[in-house]
């Protein structure tokens, strides 16, 4: 990975044909749906991602939270009070989403959407409850040969466990 040159955004870079695609959580610059000229690779990605999750029962994880070995050894207790911190961030989030009073016309529809796919808790915290997906990427880190066996969930967070 590399910064885009000083005074070039990933954005024009795309649209200059220097990158192939970008993946990017917030909206482009000069992202458009329909006129482009950054659109989406797949326009239905709903269909696409519903479908995914219910062969896989996998939505990708979105945020991944990385301590230093050395921070992480002087304090153990750091990692379990991360991850609590977050988890009760989430459950206040999901809470103050579906208590707003408005937010979007069809807010209400959509969370119940997609809650009926998903479950309720759409965003799991905690090793336990992304154990499928961590399986899953420790599955294909092996089959695409970035590591040369198949490393468990437990092997990459045995010490967290530990803690």
């Amino acid at each position: 990975m590399h910064r885009p040159p000083d005074g070039r955004s990933l954005s024009d870079m795309l649209i200059a044909g220097d990158l192939d695609a970008i993946y990017s959580p917030p909206r482009p610059q000069r992202y458009d749906p329909i006129n482009g000229p950054i659109v989406r690779l797949f326009p239905d990605i709903r269909a696409i991602e519903r479908d995914y999750f219910r062969r896989t029962g996998c939505f990708p994880p979105q945020h991944l939270l990385i301590l230093r070995r050395d921070v992480w050894q002087r304090n153990k207790w750091i990692a379990r009070s991360l991850t609590d911190a977050f988890i009760r961030c989430n459950d206040q989030f999901g809470a103050a989403q579906r208590n707003f009073s408005y937010v979007a016309p069809w807010l209400d529809a959509e969370l119940e959407e997609t809650e009926a796919v998903m479950g309720k808790d759409f965003h799991p915290y905690g090793f336990e409850k992304n154990r499928k997906v961590i399986d899953v990427f420790c599955r294909q880190a092996h089959e695409l040969g970035i590591v040369s066996r198949v490393i468990t969930a437990e092997e990459y967070f045995a010490e967290y466990l530990a803690s």
